[in-house]
Parts: structure tokens; sequence; C-alpha cells
């Protein structure tokens, strides 16, 4: 795949090149080499790529889940991967680097687009930023800030949540407008064409919540 069937959008497409290059530095508890190596293997689930450095169990495990059988994951089997060091803000962390590589290779794919090659796996450390202080075990099966929600699931590991909620806004509609029938988004689409297709799409990919 070398050319778009529709032409992208620049804006767009700065904020995906944008987060798959931002994959390289250093989280709250990954480092950059390890966030690249995750990713490497979220491609690897879905038939893309190669991986060039295997990471250990469970995180193997569990960025091959997120990445291409999501709906297979239970509550038991996140505990099982806080008992196997896996533990559960790391794993908020694992969870939003490959949703935003999914999505970021998506967009890509769509288009008929090339996946963005996956940057070099920098020797950096992770940020140690504390999760947030009023992160707490709710009607979820990991920390969220109050109850969690779609919106708020990676609310634990702020600087995550963060760069979730910028994309969201590029690729589908700011988080306050999502209740809003009556907003759009910046695209061509009206609101009810935008709906249908991402009711089809979650549909067709066992999206759950």
């Amino acid at each position: 795949m070398t050319s778009a069937i529709i032409q992208p959008r620049a804006d767009v497409q700065a904020i995906v090149a944008q987060t798959v290059a931002g994959l390289a530095q250093p989280g709250s508890f990954f480092t950059g080499a390890e966030r690249v190596a995750l990713a490497e293997t979220a491609r690897l689930a879905l038939g893309r790529g190669l991986q060039l450095d295997s990471i250990p169990e469970p995180f193997d495990e569990a960025t091959r889940l997120v990445s291409a059988d999501a709906a297979s994951i239970r509550r038991e089997l996140v505990e099982h991967w806080a008992i196997a060091d896996l533990d559960r803000l790391s794993y908020v962390e694992l969870v939003s680097v490959v949703a935003r590589l999914s999505a970021a290779d998506a967009y890509n794919y769509g288009l008929g687009l090339a996946l963005i090659d996956l940057p070099a796996k920098a020797s950096s450390q992770p940020s140690s930023v504390d999760a947030h202080p009023e992160a707490a075990i709710h009607n979820s099966w990991v920390p969220t800030v109050g109850s969690a929600s779609a919106v708020n699931a990676l609310s634990a590991v702020p600087a995550e949540a963060s760069a979730v909620r910028e994309m969201h806004t590029f690729l589908y509609l700011p988080y306050e407008h999502v209740g809003d029938l009556s907003k759009s988004g910046s695209g061509p689409l009206t609101r009810p064409q935008m709906e249908l297709v991402a009711a089809r799409t979650s549909y067709l990919n066992e999206c759950f919540y």
C-alpha cells in the first residue's frame, strides 16, 4: 500500500505520526525501548511487522490479547498478570500504548497508506510519575479517578489519559462533545454517519466496555 484511496487530512496525519514517534518516549512505568517493544508485539499479534526483541511474560500475553483479542480478557486474567509482575498501573500504560498504536495503524491501513515505521528504541528511563492520587479500584479492573467510564478508563495514569484524549479529538470528537448529538467532527461526515461507521466497526471488532 503506497497511495491513499481518500486524501488524508494533514492535521490527522500529524497526530498519527506524532503518536507513533512518541512511543519511543519514556512513559510513567516503561522505558522508551520497552514501549517500542510493546508496539512491535502488538503489530506481530495482528500479523504486521517483525518483533526484534522478545518481552517477558506476562507482558507478551497482555500485549497480544489487548492488540488482537481484547474480548477474551477477564478480571481474573488482569489479577493474574498483577501477581506476575505486570501491576495494574503498568497495565494501564500498556493498554494506552497498544490502543493508540492500533488507532494510528487503522487510520493508515484504512486509507491504503503504509504503516509508519516504529521509532528506534531509545535508552530512556520511565518518568517515575506516580498514579493520580485519587485513583482507586471502583467498578473496574484497574484503578480510575472516580467511577470508571469509557472516557476515564486510563485516568489513573495522567500522561496516558491525556495522550488518548488528544488522539480522540482528532480521530473522532472531543470528549465533551460525545454526549451532544448536535456536534459533528471537523471532517466531511455528519454525526449520524460517524455513529453508523463507529457502531458497525465496533460490532465487527467485538468491542465491549
